[in-house]
């Protein structure tokens, strides 16, 4: 997966919230570097009651990234932060190097599984991928086989797919995995022919994780 600064940009955007709760009192903006940030948008306090408690969400409405408001404050925080980060002197010098890091890489491989005839599944991503890809490897020195690419699913649901875990029968004929959109807990569960990568009945929706248990 290419380096990208907007993660960067994501994270010191909290670490930069973190600081002006911390710092100083909600109702006032902060400045960083020079850099004005305008303060939290006023609390909107909603609560619930569970088994007897009330619970207080007093920024629930932020979720809500269709409001005009919401929209507005979340564009003021994210140009403040690539201001804030242009500033840095070592920027330019950590991208390039964690760019260098990233392309040293050829492949990053986990979650890799063994059948009893001596097939390999693993998730795999190259330099290149967003997503990892259920592949499957014929022996040690066999070549890869890409069963499922989340980002081929990606062009064509429009939205960011992601492989979320999977399960090989006994036999290693089949594979169990699940898949979710656009960086959702719930998702959906898909069996498919090992060797093929056909899918052998209709997925099972609105599922979390794919914890599958197979019988002999």
């Amino acid at each position: 997966m290419n380096f990208s600064l907007s993660r960067i940009a994501c994270g010191c955007w909290y670490l930069s919230r973190l600081f002006l709760v911390s710092a100083a009192p909600a109702v006032f903006a902060a400045s960083f570097l020079g850099v004005d940030v305008s303060a939290p948008l006023p609390a909107k306090n909603v609560i619930d009651t569970y088994w007897g408690t009330p619970v207080d969400d007093p920024y629930r409405f932020l979720e809500d990234t269709k409001d005009p408001l919401v929209q507005s404050w979340m564009k003021g925080q994210a140009d403040a932060t690539e201001a804030i980060l242009a500033k840095l002197p070592v920027r330019a010098e950590l991208r390039a190097r964690l760019a260098e890091i990233e392309a040293a890489v050829p492949a990053n491989i986990n979650s890799v599984r063994r059948t009893r005839n001596g097939a390999y599944f693993a998730l795999r991503r190259n330099a290149e991928d967003n997503q990892f890809k259920l592949v499957r490897r014929d022996g040690v020195d066999g070549k890869d086989v890409v069963l499922v690419d989340p980002d081929a699913l990606a062009k064509t649901a429009g939205t960011a797919q992601a492989i979320g875990a999977y399960s090989l029968s006994p036999d290693g004929k089949l594979v169990a995995y699940s898949i979710s959109s656009g960086g959702a807990e719930i998702g959906s569960l898909h069996v498919i022919d090992a060797h093929t990568g056909k899918s052998r009945f209709p997925p099972i929706t609105n599922i979390r994780g794919a914890s599958v248990a197979w019988l002999d």
